[in-house]
């Protein structure tokens, strides 16, 4: 049994990695690829609009085309985003995150609520996409499934550990029945993430109280 463990473990981890590694392909082929082949046709329609030939009589349609494209460049950079936030280098841990959320406050109406103090530099840089994750994942489930008006996320940095705390106003749900079912894969997926980063996941919910998951996860610090 314990064998047994250990390979189911062994295999979570290995999928997790290999996740990290496809999204990060997908994405650089994404922002490197499909962005920058649009952002060359929006050029070329800026060009058409100022060359000597231009027919004025066709303006409302390449207007139209153009803010096609604009869209769609977003589009490509919110998903490459939401697959590989390159971002981390650039704001770090926190800022990432704070970002991340800002985007889904726009998107959802909901408030969130955040302290997040204690994240920069507790954890080795390779690791951070981990940590990201774990708000993003928990975050979206809530979005998607709570019907909650608010989310407050806090961060505790207790010795060598550092806990994660994540719970909203919404309809709660059954915690047992969900590990018991193909949607609590999900659960799953979080806990999987916890471990892999040598830590531990719980969650509490009741129906009609919200919810609320932790994480403890120990510090890895650069050497």
């Amino acid at each position: 049994m314990q064998r047994k463990r250990d390979r189911q473990k062994l295999f979570a981890e290995e999928m997790i990695r290999w996740q990290e590694a496809e999204r990060k392909r997908v994405a650089g082929e994404l922002h490197d690829g499909i962005g920058q082949s649009l952002v060359m046709v929006k050029n070329h329609l800026q060009k058409l609009r100022t060359s000597a030939d231009f027919d004025v009589t066709t303006d409302a349609t390449l207007n139209k085309v153009e803010t096609a494209v604009s869209d769609t460049i977003q589009e490509v950079r919110q998903i490459s985003y939401s697959l590989r936030p390159f971002q981390l280098e650039i704001f770090g841990l926190e800022g990432s995150i704070a970002e991340m959320m800002k985007d889904i406050e726009e998107a959802s109406g909901l408030r969130i609520q955040r302290s997040l103090d204690g994240l920069d530099g507790a954890f080795k840089q390779d690791l951070e996409i981990h940590i990201f994750r774990i708000f993003q994942e928990t975050l979206q489930k809530i979005v998607k499934h709570a019907k909650a008006s608010s989310i407050q996320c806090e961060v505790h940095s207790m010795g060598n550990q550092v806990r994660i705390v994540i719970s909203d106003n919404g309809v709660g749900f059954d915690v047992q029945r969900m590990l018991k079912h193909a949607y609590g894969f999900g659960l799953m997926g979080l806990k999987e993430r916890a471990e892999f980063l040598g830590g531990t996941f719980h969650v509490d919910s009741q129906f009609g109280q919200g919810s609320k998951v932790v994480f403890d996860l120990p510090k890895k610090l650069v050497p």
